[in-house]
C-alpha cells in the first residue's frame, strides 16, 4: 500500500510541475482586444470613470497598476486612474466599453 500512495503522490507533484511550466495553455489565452473589452465593461458597470486601459509588455507597466493578463502571458493590460482634467486634457480619451475596442491599436 505505501508503494502504491508513494507513486500517487510524485504523480501528482510531476502533473502539478508540468501544468506550473506552462502559464496559459491555448484554452486559456485571451486576445488582449478582447480581455480588454472585457475590463472596460466591467469598469463601467462599477461606475468607473477617468481611466486609461492600455495594452504594454510586462517590463512597460511602470506606474501603471496590472488588471490583466493576455496573449499567453506575453502582454499586460495598465489600469491608469485620472483624474477629471487629465482625461479632459488627455490626446487620448479614457478608454470606455466603447472606445476599449477601437482604441486596440494605440
Amino acid at each position: 500500500m505505501k508503494p502504491l500512495m508513494t507513486f500517487a503522490l510524485i504523480a501528482l507533484i510531476a502533473t502539478t510541475t508540468a501544468h506550473a511550466a506552462d502559464p496559459a495553455p491555448a484554452s486559456q489565452r485571451k486576445d488582449c482586444t478582447v480581455l480588454r473589452t472585457e475590463i472596460a465593461d466591467q469598469l463601467a458597470a462599477k461606475g468607473v470613470r477617468h481611466y486609461r486601459l492600455e495594452i504594454v509588455a510586462p517590463e512597460a507597466l511602470g506606474e501603471a497598476r496590472e488588471v490583466g493578463r493576455c496573449d499567453g502571458g506575453t502582454r499586460r493590460i495598465a489600469y491608469t486612474r485620472l483624474t477629471a482634467a487629465d482625461a479632459a486634457a488627455s490626446d487620448q480619451p479614457a478608454a470606455t466599453p466603447a472606445s476599449a475596442a477601437t482604441d486596440a491599436g494605440r
